[in-house]
Order: structure tokens, then sequence, then C-alpha cells
């Protein structure tokens, strides 16, 4: 084969190779060209914050116990499969309609009229007959039931929580308090003593089991959320009867501005300013803490809810479960909230 020959055959090869390699080239360049725009697509958009706020002011039911404790926690919220982003929420209130509180007074056997009283907190309702009661405060959406059972005696032994919640929420169902199981979730279960101001936490007279709910005023709240809004709160006596049922009401819940909650480093840096809710399941209030103090918290859940700040709005907060150890060596459980919304956004 002469030179010639030779070196054509070789171009020849080199040009059906750089056809190749450019084929393959272009080939992925399109794959990949192809796979960045998918990505593209199924980018979550940008979330537009909110500015800054004042952070929501938690309250301290064990006033300054919750000052200076050891709080520790072995997990964080990037660990507990919550949100990053939730929004704020407004709740405004619309009177209760004057044939709405006629027919639930109609349900719950009471024939006459009702006396009615009106100043500046709105218009009051008031039923009576023989020794039960119905007090209906139209404008705070206020409901207090009482169904004229004073039977009781101090609380001997204890009941099943799953069976006083169980007769609580058939109340509420059998007087159409709720439309459905489904209307409400459980908040816990504490026992108390009925005196003349209401309920007392001596543990001298304990006689009333206090069931409470709340009531799912909204999907897009959490589930779980122990706040005030919507709480309702059944009183039973030894017998598991019901003693009254109290009802505060709300509707309209608009969502807010969004924000991230806090990262990992900011939960850790803020959990001295959680405060403690309640301790072994509400059972243990400050009096009856007293003369023990609170020494150490470990916190092993994570979950959110959501309480009203000073403005009205809503804002998220972290419930934190786990263990107290008190100053006598033995432990407890407690329930902490400390504010959820990134430190950036706090003013």
């Amino acid at each position: 084969m002469s030179k010639k020959r030779l070196f054509t055959t070789i171009v020849i090869l080199f040009l059906i190779a750089l056809g190749f390699f450019a084929l393959y080239v272009l080939k992925n360049g399109n794959i990949n060209l192809l796979q960045n725009n998918q990505n593209e697509n199924n980018a979550s958009p940008d979330v537009q914050y909110g500015e800054k706020i004042e952070s929501t002011d938690v309250e301290d039911p064990f006033k300054n116990e919750s000052t200076g404790i050891n709080i520790s926690s072995s997990v964080n919220p990037s660990q507990s499969n919550l949100p990053k982003v939730l929004p704020l929420y407004e709740v405004s209130d619309e009177n209760l309609k004057e044939k709405d509180i006629s027919d639930l007074a109609t349900r719950l056997g009471f024939k006459g009229k009702a006396i009615t009283t009106e100043d500046e907190t709105g218009k009051t309702y008031f039923y009576s007959e023989n020794i039960k009661s119905l007090w209906v405060q139209s404008k705070q959406r206020s409901i207090i039931y009482k169904t004229g059972i004073y039977d009781l005696k101090p609380l001997q032994g204890s009941v099943e929580k799953d069976e006083a919640m169980k007769t609580a929420k058939a109340e509420l169902l059998k007087d159409k308090f709720i439309a459905s199981e489904d209307d409400v979730t459980y908040n816990g279960l504490h026992l108390a003593a009925i005196s003349a101001e209401g309920h007392s936490l001596d543990n001298t007279k304990v006689d009333v089991f206090v069931v409470s709910f709340n009531k799912k005023v909204a999907s897009q709240f959490p589930e779980n959320t122990f706040s005030s809004l919507g709480e309702i709160i059944v009183s039973l006596n030894y017998k598991l009867e019901v003693l009254s049922v109290s009802i505060n009401d709300s509707n309209n819940v608009k969502e807010l501005a969004k924000y991230p909650i806090k990262t990992d480093e900011e939960f850790i840096q803020s959990l001295s300013q959680a405060k403690v809710q309640s301790l072994d399941d509400g059972k243990i209030s400050i009096l009856e803490l007293y003369p023990l103090t609170i020494r150490q918290i470990a916190v092993n859940k994570i979950a959110l809810s959501y309480i009203e700040a000073d403005n009205k709005q809503w804002q998220p907060v972290f419930v934190l479960t786990g263990s107290a150890r008190l100053s006598d060596k033995t432990t407890t459980s407690a329930v902490l909230y400390l504010p959820a919304i990134s430190s950036k956004y706090i003013k």
C-alpha cells in the first residue's frame, strides 16, 4: 500500500471515530439538558417570607420555675419530620347567631325563653330550668352548660383515660355540640376539685375528672394543636356522669405570611427559653410542686402547635415532650413550649 493511500485511510478512520465521538457527546449533552430541565421543573418555587415580627409570649404556668432549668434534647427539628416553613394564622370571631343559641337550648331540654343582657362584651343569653343551666356569650362565642348533676364524692382509685374520654365525647355527640368524633382531638385529662369559683387544684378535695378537647377549627391547622382555640372541657364525677360542658369556640381562619422554623442550631441555642406547660400529664401544679423545684429536663420528642400572640395572630411553637428531674431526685413527664419561628425573622 502506498504512503498516500495509507494516509488517506488513516484520515478516513479518524474522521469516522470523530463522528462517533461527536454523536456520543451530543447525545449525552441532550440527555443532560433534559435532566437539567426536568430538575428545574420539579424544583419548588422560592417561598416569599413575611417581614420581621414580634415573637409570641409563651405563658409560664410554673411562673419562674422554668427559668434557669438545665434543658437538653436528644432530638432536633430536622430529625422530627416537621415542615420547614409554616404560616401564621389570624382568627376572626363572628357572634353566635340567636337562632343557633335557641336551637342549642332546645336540644338541651330548655323550654323557656332566655334571659338576656348586653354590655360592652356583647350579648349574653341565660337559660335555667330546675337545677340545670345554660350560659352563652355570643360575641365571645363562649358556652357553659351545667347538667344539674351535683353528686360529688372524693375520687377513689383511678380511671382509664380512654373510658373518661369516650364518655365525654359521647356527651358532646349526644347533645350535638359536635357533629362527629373527627371534629375534635383529645387534649388531655387531669383531676380537680369543684368549688364555688370553679375548678380548684386542691389535692385534698379532688372529686372531678376534667377532660379537654380541641375543635378542628380549620383543616390547615396541624393535628394535635394544643391551644385554647376551639377548646372544649367536659367535667365528670366519680360515676363518670357529666357535670358540665364548657366551650370556647372560634371560626374564620385566615392564612397569613409564611416563615421558616428554627434550624437545629437555633433550636439548641434557644432551648433555655422553653417554658414548662405541664408536669405528669397535668397532675402536678405549681402549688403541688412546692417546695420541690425542677432541676433538669431531657427532651425526647418534638411536635408543632399554635398559640395566640398578643396581636391576635396565631404563631407556631415547638411542643417539647420529655422527662423532668426534680430536686428530690424523682422524675416525671414534662411538656414545654418554645417559639418555632426562625430567630432571623423575630424583631
